[in-house]
């Protein structure tokens, strides 16, 4: 991923603001943001360095075709995202990436413990009720 960073005639796309001010894009014509549309995260990007004309604030998930629209409308040559889950559409981001022959970073989930985990109200009562009897 350097070069795509590097490069002058490579195009990136970022997606996500959280971690936006790792990426040092500063200056840089041809590297684009896609971001919910609050003010915070258009904020981010462009504390980041972002131009305000690089920040694509959407509302998604969106289909697999939307996404290689997209792609194929800004030249995307490489894809930095997070995984999203299933509710944040990333098998729709990658499978459209790869149909476009864009090369995907994946920044994965850290693992978390949750120690005990329940799939509806009744195991939480059920539990709840164990733990205050004893």
């Amino acid at each position: 991923m350097t070069f795509c960073f590097t490069s002058p005639s490579c195009t990136g796309f970022i997606i996500g603001s959280k971690n936006i001010g790792n990426f040092n894009v500063k200056g840089r014509r041809n590297i684009y943001a896609r971001v919910f549309p609050l003010a915070s995260s258009v904020s981010a990007c462009i504390e980041a360095g972002f131009r305000p004309r690089n920040i694509l604030a959407m509302q998604f998930s969106f289909s697999e075709t939307f996404e290689a629209a997209l792609m194929k409308e800004f030249d995307i040559k490489y894809l930095v995202t997070k995984d999203s889950g299933s509710e944040g559409g990333i098998n729709e981001k990658i499978n459209a990436a790869l149909k476009c022959g864009i090369q995907v970073l994946l920044i994965k989930r850290p693992v978390t413990d949750y120690g005990e985990a329940f799939r509806n109200s009744g195991d939480i009562i059920k539990r709840a009720g164990e733990i205050i009897n004893g």
